[in-house]
């Protein structure tokens, strides 16, 4: 299994790939690209890239592969345009053909996370939009993935100022996690987090005042009175060592993927603690990624060079490849 992983606490993702390439045309192509890859060779990588992409079916599963190391390629050699286009070509010739949506999910990821390095947020948006309806075409209305994707709709209408359209999609991600999770949850409890600023946005503010009323009495029991946020004078923390999280059979199977958010405390040792599941994936993943990432080793943060207990985010990226 292969890990990618940002050193920054705010965003730390982790990527825990699921399947493996089957060897012929199209898989030695990606091969070649990434030998060139591996040269510094971007003139015969793009090549490669671009010939691996034309071999592959749109039903065929390794066209998320591709897309994924091309993208990725692409952004690290200030190709974030040429990403996009391929990304949303892969896309469309995936709709075009048929796939079903649960196969259509990997490489319309790739397309978000591309629109994301080019800093569209109308582009982004409409992608968001994509994988909230393909999400629920494929596993159904009420399940955890759904919420995820909604409450990550919700934030970007936000930056968007199409605060109504927040309202609407955070409140059907509550109402998810109230179903799946119970009202009283973390999960539900941030969800209301993101929806009180929308409807405030919006003009409703007696609403608003509710739901973050609400949103404070969950939260305020994950938090740890001893731990502080980071903040002016404060060093932040640094990761030392981590493990990769397992994919859990439930969620290969029914091919859940996507990232999860999670609060935790780091103390003054340096250990994880207080892990708290704030935007879910279900299936088992969100099992697996707080055991993964209770056992993640960190410098501490320190002020005025004493080690101190800090509290952080970190996201979990399960990506099915």
């Amino acid at each position: 299994m292969k890990a990618i992983l940002s050193l920054s606490l705010a965003a730390v993702l982790f990527t825990a790939p699921a399947m493996l390439l089957r060897a012929d045309d199209s898989a030695s192509l990606l091969d070649a690209a990434r030998k060139a890859v591996a040269k510094s060779d971007v003139p015969g990588a793009t090549e490669k890239f671009e010939q691996a992409l034309t071999a592959t079916a749109p039903t065929d599963k390794r066209l998320a592969v591709i897309a994924l190391e091309y993208a990725q390629f692409l952004k690290r050699n200030k190709g974030v345009d040429r990403a996009v286009a391929m990304a949303k070509a892969a896309s469309e010739k995936q709709k075009s053909a048929g796939v079903a949506p649960i196969d259509r999910v990997a490489v319309l990821t790739v397309l978000a996370e591309a629109e994301v390095a080019r800093n569209d947020k109308a582009a982004f948006e409409s992608t968001e939009v994509e994988l909230v309806k393909t999400w629920t075409e494929a596993v159904g209305p009420s399940q955890p993935v759904v919420a995820n994707n909604l409450l990550r709709l919700a934030q970007t209408y936000m930056l968007n100022a199409k605060y109504a359209d927040a309202v609407k999609a955070a409140s059907d991600a509550v109402e998810i996690l109230k179903k799946s999770h119970g009202p009283d949850n973390p999960a539900t409890g941030y969800a209301l987090s993101i929806l009180a600023p929308a409807q405030a946005r919006s003009g409703q503010m007696a609403a608003a005042t509710e739901t973050s009323k609400a949103a404070r009495a969950i939260m305020e029991k994950t938090l740890d009175p001893k731990a502080r946020p980071i903040g002016a004078g404060i060093v932040a923390p640094k990761i030392v060592s981590r493990v990769e999280p397992e994919y859990s059979e439930a969620a290969r199977k029914a091919k859940i993927q996507g990232a999860i958010s999670m609060s935790l405390t780091i103390d003054e040792s340096g250990e994880a603690k207080n892990v708290t599941v704030l935007i879910p994936l279900g299936a088992g993943l969100d099992e697996k990624a707080v055991a993964a990432v209770k056992s993640w080793k960190f410098e501490p943060a320190t002020k005025n060079e004493d080690p101190v207990a800090v509290r952080s985010q970190v996201e979990v990226n399960f990506r099915l490849l």
